[in-house]
């Protein structure tokens, strides 16, 4: 059971900020609360842990004594914990301030598992007290996000950001050296979401197993090397360029197939009112044709344009392509 807290004024020299044992927050900020405490005092001290050399630990409210800090305050009101209060207790009590204040974000809610499961050791207990304070709970979940905490600083910031899902972030963190890097920084740079993500993950990733080099080897050389550099080119081209290299890479016979079939449809005589399109990446017999009509006029007119398609040699050939395979 926790227990409580006396109320005293600290210097605020005497709190160590560099014990950050019990951080939770990500934010750095505190000019939203400097103006409020010039005006009306701290109304919500900070709570504090006496530790053994005689100065206190900040268990929660760093951002409001880092505004007190700047507002020339040189002592302030605190919550005195008892100085044998269990760090479980200390722990809980951190998550529960920001937790129970507002939503936590994903790196400040991996924070608070790692702080709680390092004292909690049954995974029941621990996930009745996750429950309790307003945390996602299920274990498989519980596990993917603690995985944060051992990410690299960018990567954490992506994932912070919603530039690179945590799916995709689980798996980045799992490539050799500095490949995991140079996927999230183009990642980002792109702005592309999870599924362009996967597909270029996967398709690099294909490539490197079937030809047997590294990733890194893949993205130095053209024209990969000059797209990611290429900042003054349309992040939408750029990704389109991309995906359109890799997958001729990964899969060379359907890229040439690809090529000859625009090649034909170059050749047929459509109009803007009819739209012939192949079977996605090959993987069907199946073209789909559609025409655009507004009265029987029109649709007569092209009627008889269809006749003449019907004829003509590069949709023979075409047709004779795809399903040839």
């Amino acid at each position: 059971m926790i227990m409580g807290y006396s109320i005293e004024t600290i210097a605020l020299t005497a709190i160590d900020e560099s014990d950050r044992r019990f951080l939770i927050t990500t934010r750095e900020d505190w000019a939203d609360l400097l103006e409020s405490i010039k005006i009306i005092g701290l109304l919500s001290p900070p709570l504090l842990l006496p530790l053994k050399n005689g100065r206190y630990c900040i268990v929660s409210g760093r951002r409001r004594m880092a505004a007190c800090k700047e507002s020339t305050l040189l002592k302030i009101p605190a919550r005195i914990l008892p100085d044998d209060t269990p760090f479980q207790d200390c722990a809980m009590l951190a998550v529960a301030e920001n937790s129970l204040e507002r939503p936590l974000n994903i790196l400040e809610q991996a924070r608070s598992y790692t702080l709680l499961s390092a004292q909690i050791e049954s995974e029941p207990a621990r996930t009745r007290i996750y429950q309790a304070l307003g945390l996602p709970h299920h274990p498989v979940q519980v596990a993917k996000i603690q995985r944060i905490n051992s990410f690299p600083a960018m990567l954490q910031t992506c994932v912070l950001g919603d530039s690179i899902p945590l799916t995709i972030a689980l798996l980045l963190a799992d490539l050799p050296g500095p490949a995991g890097m140079l996927f999230a920084r183009l990642f980002t740079d792109l702005k592309i979401g999870l599924n362009k993500q996967r597909e270029i993950l996967t398709i690099a990733g294909e490539i490197a197993a079937r030809e047997d080099v590294d990733l890194m080897a893949i993205f130095s050389q053209e024209p990969l090397k000059s797209l990611l550099s290429a900042s003054d080119l349309d992040r939408g081209l750029r990704t389109q360029k991309i995906r359109e290299y890799l997958r001729k890479r990964r899969y060379p016979r359907i890229a040439a197939a690809e090529k000859k079939i625009m090649e034909c449809l170059k050749d047929l005589p459509l109009q803007d009112d009819m739209r012939l399109t192949p079977p996605p990446h090959l993987e069907d017999t199946t073209y789909t044709f559609s025409l655009q009509f507004r009265n029987m006029d029109e649709f007569t007119k092209a009627h008889d344009r269809m006749q003449a398609l019907v004829h003509h040699p590069s949709l023979t050939k075409l047709l004779q392509m795809v399903s040839q395979g």
